[in-house]
């Protein structure tokens, strides 16, 4: 289970923002087939950063 930190402000419309990503980032996940995840998960973030 994901908690926040008492001691961070965060505001509803932050949250409501957050959920949303959240369900999008399920939906999409849910969508895509277990070989194309293993390949995303294997592959380094874009932009040229590093893990």
């Amino acid at each position: 289970m994901l908690l926040g930190d008492p001691q961070v402000t965060v505001t509803i419309e932050d949250r409501v923002v957050a959920v949303a990503l959240a369900d999008r980032l399920g939906s999409a996940i849910a969508m895509t087939a277990d070989a194309d995840l293993a390949t995303i998960a294997q592959q380094p973030p874009s932009g040229g950063g590093e893990w």
